[in-house]
């Protein structure tokens, strides 16, 4: 999500040039200074949320998984509860 981001904050798959299969839920929320892209596969109780965020006037972002029950759950710039973080580099 993060390598797709240009100028302003994407509000909907569409803009993120991203689509979800008949496999997948995939939800993106956002406010005016975060997007946030939760993914969820309809089989398995593992779920994803990629999160960009302005700070400072630069961007941040971070990555998590963690049971599918949490999603929609995480205060702004933290995973939601028992998730883990997951470390890109």
């Amino acid at each position: 999500m993060t390598r797709h981001y240009w100028g302003e904050f994407a509000g909907s798959l569409q803009d993120l040039g991203l689509s979800a299969g008949p496999k997948l839920l995939a939800k993106v929320d956002r406010d005016s200074v975060r997007t946030r892209l939760w993914l969820k596969p309809h089989h398995g109780m593992e779920a994803y949320l990629a999160e960009v965020a302005r700070s400072g006037g630069r961007l941040r972002m971070h990555h998590c998984r963690g049971g599918w029950k949490g999603i929609g759950q995480a205060a702004a710039g933290h995973c939601p509860d028992g998730w883990q973080r997951i470390s890109l580099k």
